[in-house]
């Protein structure tokens, strides 16, 4: 629905990737085992694959976009 190809995608440790300025975590697991850092921070989601059911991830899917697009825009009201 998306339209994303993530045929090349796979997951990597944070030490094995060059850090952008934001991290934003999904997994809770993942945010209790970083370390804090003032530019990350935590959306809590929950995880669709646990409710097992194609709504889920709709539900999962519009959540992040919603939030993603209030990120960017406060990203982009901050620049000059």
């Amino acid at each position: 629905r998306a339209g994303l190809d993530l045929g090349a995608a796979a997951p990597r440790a944070l030490d094995a990737v060059e850090v952008p300025a934001i991290v934003v975590t999904v997994c809770d697991r993942a945010h209790e085992e970083l370390p804090e850092q003032p530019s990350w921070m935590h959306w809590s989601v929950p995880d669709p694959a646990r409710a097992g059911c194609p709504g889920a991830f709709e539900r999962a899917y519009d959540e992040l976009t919603r939030r993603v697009d209030l990120l960017a825009a406060s990203i982009e009201g901050d620049r000059p």
